[in-house]
């Protein structure tokens, strides 16, 4: 248990230094951020956030910020450049944010350290902040400077600047206490119905929007939830909070609303405010009142970066009459103070109510899931909002709620006796090309080798959930742009159709892919899919696809890599892929850029059910254990 651990952090330090080193080489670059590190690191923006945050807790931004800060640092320790200097010199395009920044991290201004340094020496000091050690509380020393005329100027100032924040701190203090938080409706959808588990304003499901497994899912135009504004009376709330708990959908055009408060006029939504996670790419709020002309002109907005598609997100709106907050995963992403008089809560319209649509008549409704939708009368405070988004991650990453039949393998590939045959149940392959089976490894390095499948017999759309579980070393000449390892679906054109596929190299990645009902040019648009790490060339690997019509997950090497929650329930489901053809090394696509896969499949297992985490974890484990025994005795 020990080595495990110590290999753990062994990973851990590796993946951390190494994306130190890329954001390092970037250090001055004001403009290197978020997604430039996701493309320098090779993962994607969500993966690099459940990594950085699984590690240490902080945002993609924060960490490197982080780095920037440290470098700081040392200069500001080290070297005689001026602080402004400094600023610019690790990346800041502004010192004055520069400063705040860096107290906020240390509890110190640049000055004070420079001035630390100087007096109580550079390495103790860096040692200090750097590195202090575990427990160790950071004692803020004073430092006295000599005192002149234009000190004592500076002290009535501020006296009288501390005067003033005290009693704005009274009034304050007297605001939050009228502005605690009241949850007054809240809609779960876990019953399977929109009603409202806390007050009595039940939700109407206008469309074909579907509430599965409680989620209220939406995936074609005009599916919505219609809200009874009049009972939910938001007007009358002093303050207000709108807490959303979603996954994102895909295809979600220019202005699409997760929710919308407000009235409409001419076709136009006045007296509103708003939440959206697609707005020209980024995700946001808004509040507009009496503007009947062009309501966006006088808005109180705030917007965020994009976000990404088909991922789990916590957004929080808070208003109270003075300033607009918008958190996106916990973080506060903007403070806005509202400049309009006329963007008045008392303002507000209680005519229309949705969740998932616009008041704005030429807006599509957006696509995605609603977990939990909530509305308080007040403000939520920071840590709980931080709390419940960090609560909302882990539960969606632990999430064992869908209960699934116990697996059962139905087909199985070994090779073990130098044929192509089914092992359990009747399906057995048939060899195309000049396909090798050597000490029991299905062996392709030639354009055209593969094994074909029975598709009609293996009837993989009966299944309620289906394992796709292969054990294979993987080949060194999959250069072509898309190569596919296992292949259930059919053909139209030179397109696949109505298909689950794996593929141990997509752009240098593996991954899974599915997609049905889609008979366009395009079929990978309405695709559900994972692309993870490209796998090691040579190498003995063991990947897993699990899906249930309601979530796909991809692992490998016994580790679960992704999984994505199906947005699609009247397309992309089991029942919808095709019987007809059914291939391992073989794409349904004929396109020049899908050739064979090369490598070696060592088994192929076919399961009616879900495998579990653990079970997944424990065969990889032991595969690959007797893998490396088998390359020592070579």
């Amino acid at each position: 248990m020990k080595t495990n651990n110590i290999k753990a952090v062994s990973r851990e330090e590796g993946f951390v230094n190494k994306l130190k080193g890329i954001v390092l080489d970037n250090l001055k670059n004001e403009q290197f951020g978020v997604e430039d590190l996701s493309k320098e690191s090779g993962y994607s923006r969500s993966q690099l956030y459940r990594k950085i945050k699984l590690i240490n807790g902080k945002s993609i931004s924060k960490f490197v910020r982080d780095i920037r800060l440290e470098e700081a640092l040392k200069l500001i320790v080290k070297s005689a450049l001026s602080i402004s200097e400094i600023a610019y010199e690790v990346g800041f395009s502004s010192p004055n944010y520069f400063s705040r920044c860096f107290h906020e991290k240390y509890n110190y201004t640049p000055l004070e350290v420079r001035y630390m340094a100087d007096n109580e020496g550079k390495n103790k000091i860096l040692q200090k902040f750097i590195a202090p050690k575990r427990g160790q509380i950071r004692k803020k020393k004073v430092y006295y400077l000599p005192i002149t005329k234009r000190h004592y100027i500076v002290w009535i100032i501020f006296s009288l600047i501390v005067v003033f924040v005290f009693t704005a701190l009274v009034k304050d203090n007297s605001k939050n206490q009228l502005h605690k938080p009241v949850l007054k409706h809240a809609y779960t959808f876990e019953n399977g119905v929109a009603n409202d588990v806390v007050g009595d304003a039940d939700g109407i499901i206008r469309g074909d929007g579907e509430i599965v497994n409680g989620l209220f899912i939406t995936d074609e135009q005009g599916e919505y939830l219609e809200l009874p504004g009049k009972k939910i009376r938001i007007n009358e709330y002093s303050a207000i909070t709108l807490e959303a708990y979603v996954i994102a959908g895909k295809g979600n055009g220019t202005w699409t609303m997760v929710s919308y408060f407000g009235d409409r006029q001419n076709e136009i939504g006045v007296n509103y405010i708003y939440q959206t996670l697609v707005n020209n790419g980024n995700s946001g709020s808004t509040i507009s009142c009496l503007n009947y002309k062009d309501p966006w002109a006088t808005g109180s907005n705030i917007y965020s970066p994009s976000i990404e598609d088909d991922e789990f997100h916590h957004i929080v709106t808070t208003y109270d009459n003075n300033e607009m907050k918008y958190y996106l995963d916990g973080s506060v992403v903007s403070i806005r103070p509202s400049l309009n008089s006329d963007n008045l809560i008392k303002n507000l319209s209680n005519k229309l109510a949705y969740l998932g649509k616009s008041g704005f008549s030429q807006d599509q409704t957006w696509f995605g899931a609603i977990d939990t939708f909530n509305i308080y009368e007040g403000i939520l405070d920071e840590e709980t909002i931080r709390n419940s988004a960090k609560k909302y991650v882990n539960r969606i990453l632990q999430d064992n709620s869908v209960h699934v039949p116990k697996p059962v393998l139905k087909h199985s590939y070994t090779f073990e006796d130098g044929t192509t045959n089914d092992v359990i149940g009747n399906a057995n392959g048939i060899i195309k090309g000049d396909v090798e089976i050597i000490d029991g490894l299905f062996v392709t390095n030639s354009s055209g080798e593969y094994l074909e499948l029975p598709g009609e017999e293996l009837k993989i759309n009966e299944y309620a959930s289906i394992t796709l579980e292969t054990f294979i070393l993987a080949g060194k000449n999959n250069n072509a742009l898309y190569t596919t390892l296992a292949y259930f679906g059919n053909v139209r054109g030179n397109n696949g159709v109505d298909y689950i596929g794996m593929t141990a190299k997509h752009n240098q990645r593996s991954g899974v892919v599915l997609s049905c009902k889609n008979y366009s040019s395009r079929p990978w648009l309405t695709t559900i899919g994972i692309l993870s790490d490209e796998l090691i060339d040579g190498k003995y690997h063991h990947m897993v696809i699990t899906f249930d019509n309601n979530f796909l997950k991809f692992y490998i090497d016994g580790v679960l890599e992704d999984a994505r929650i199906n947005l699609r329930k009247k397309s992309n489901i089991i029942a919808n892929i095709s019987d007809k053809l059914a291939y391992l090394c073989y794409s349904g696509y004929s396109n020049p850029g899908d050739q064979t896969w090369f490598g070696a499949i060592d088994t192929f297992n076919i399961y009616e059910g879900v495998l579990d985490a653990e079970t997944i974890a424990n065969t990889a484990k032991q595969y690959l254990k007797d893998s490396k025994r088998k390359e020592q005795l070579k």
